[in-house]
């Protein structure tokens, strides 16, 4: 078997793949050892049918594709999860309309953190997941006030997602700077 160090890995958190002829392993796992972190050639393998590696790793779309799947599935799921709290929202508050909208955002928040987490550590993904909820302190405000999700409020909740990516996007150009 053919072992190479990677330096460049893709994929969504549990696996990478770092060229079409090479398959590197769960990307959450420790580089050393075992083979993990490192890009294994199967192709002069003789026991590669006995362990089920595989013939041909996905390339870029299908791993993009396995990824958008995952997301949009988990992203669905806490939407209608959300949803099955509005009654409950709206008997505590009178707002209508906002258990979809936090159960997508909770889930979209996690789902980044989770993916940020798995690649570069803690710390950076709890910070992922926390700038993932900042957009709902203005959904926050709006429930409190007892708003229904249309008109002006919805309006105003659009404008200020607008901002919050117009500044995340920013700031993220000035940190890589």
């Amino acid at each position: 078997m053919h072992v190479t160090p990677t330096s460049y890995v893709y994929g969504s958190p549990g696996m990478a793949f770092v060229g079409p002829d090479d398959y590197a392993g769960p990307a959450h796992m420790p580089a050393e050892g075992y083979g993990y972190g490192y890009a294994m050639d199967y192709a002069d393998d003789e026991y590669a049918d006995d362990y089920g590696a595989p013939e041909e790793p996905p390339g870029p779309f299908q791993v993009g594709a396995y990824q958008g799947l995952t997301d949009g599935g988990l992203l669905l799921a806490m939407a209608l999860v959300g949803a099955a709290f509005d009654p409950l929202i709206e008997r505590k508050t009178g707002a209508r309309g906002f258990g979809a909208v936090v159960g997508a955002t909770v889930g979209s928040a996690a789902l980044a953190g989770f993916g940020a987490g798995s690649t570069g550590g803690l710390s950076r993904g709890f910070g992922v997941a926390v700038g993932g909820l900042l957009p709902l302190l203005p959904v926050a405000v709006a429930i409190g006030m007892g708003k229904e999700i249309a008109g002006t409020t919805r309006n105003v909740l659009l404008g200020t997602s607008a901002i919050a990516v117009a500044i995340g996007y920013l700031a993220s150009k000035q940190g890589a700077k």
